[in-house]
């Protein structure tokens, strides 16, 4: 091949890896998806009813997900939450800067699930993913 033409070829390789990490690789999850994998994930209940400021952040590309969720409530509703979800109740709890932090024995395939609860208990960071 001519030094153009071996150009063009990895050129049109190029182009047909993005184009196939795209279409394999990239999928947009809706809020109400991300939280309802996240809680299959960390194994935990529904959010509390009175949850608050939510916040839904998904990471990761083609060969890794990850879902990093985190609301407010109030101390009570989530200590209930806490003590009715099962990855929480079978977590281990650490103390980290003035917050709970629940290691979670991922469900659903995941590698990794922590519940973090920060020191005022009125709000929660859920963190999950797969890779």
């Amino acid at each position: 091949m001519k030094p153009s033409g071996r150009k063009k070829l990895y050129i049109l390789l190029a182009m047909l890896i993005a184009i196939g990490g795209l279409a394999f690789g990239y999928r947009v999850f809706s809020r109400a998806q991300a939280i309802q994998i996240t809680q299959e994930w960390a194994r935990v209940d529904l959010l509390p009813a009175s949850v608050t400021s939510i916040n839904v952040d998904v990471r990761g590309g083609m060969f890794t997900r990850e879902f990093v969720i985190s609301f407010e409530a109030p101390r009570e509703d989530i200590e209930a939450w806490l003590a009715s979800s099962k990855g929480t109740r079978d977590a281990t709890v650490e103390v980290e800067h003035g917050s709970r932090v629940y290691q979670i024995q991922p469900g659903g395939g995941a590698q990794f699930a922590e519940v973090r609860v920060d020191e005022s208990g009125m709000k929660v960071t859920i963190r999950v993913y797969w890779s």
